[in-house]
């Protein structure tokens, strides 16, 4: 797995780790090494590390209904009988915000993870996502990154220890 890289995300965060192998002669003696002896391990170095949280905003800094405020009063005052205060009935579309953020949010994960394995060039990637949104954030990737995807696992190890980080892609 030397050279491989390991991608961590989920919908806040994203992190990139590299797979060195590190080579060194273990100095002590214990009950089943000689001192002395040649020993070979696996160690994560993080390359990459994306944070995807945005400041709160008001949803009215986000989305406008001033272009096309249909069926809205026109600011005149109704004439004849029924005088008053005419209430809006607006028939504009519904706005699904938060499964367009979702979306917008994926996309942006997704070219992420294109461009560092672009840039890193490794012989294999691997990739823990949550898995509620794995199959989408994979239908989301280029096939030629994809090409060179080795395991995917569907959990959140963001937060997941570095030695335990490797023992999920083994």
């Amino acid at each position: 797995m030397n050279g491989d890289i390991i991608i961590v995300a989920n919908s806040g965060s994203l992190e990139v780790c590299k797979i060195e192998d590190v080579k060194g002669i273990d100095p002590q003696e214990t009950r089943n090494v000689a001192a002395g002896t040649q020993k070979e391990r696996s160690n994560l170095r993080s390359i990459t590390k994306i944070d995807y949280i945005e400041p709160h905003t008001r949803t009215s800094d986000d989305m406008s209904d001033q272009l096309g405020r249909r069926g809205h009063s026109s600011g005149e005052q109704p004439q004849g009988e029924g005088r008053g205060i005419q209430l809006s009935t607006s028939s504009g579309e519904p706005h699904n915000l938060a499964l367009e953020e979702e979306r917008r949010g994926m996309q942006l994960i997704a070219n992420d993870i294109i461009r560092v394995v672009s840039d890193a060039k490794p012989q294999r990637w691997h990739l823990a996502f949550p898995q509620e949104n794995l199959d989408r954030l994979l239908e989301m990737i280029d096939t030629k990154t994809k090409e060179t995807l080795g395991k995917s696992i569907g959990k959140n190890l963001v937060n997941a220890h570095v030695k335990d980080l490797l023992s999920f892609f083994e």
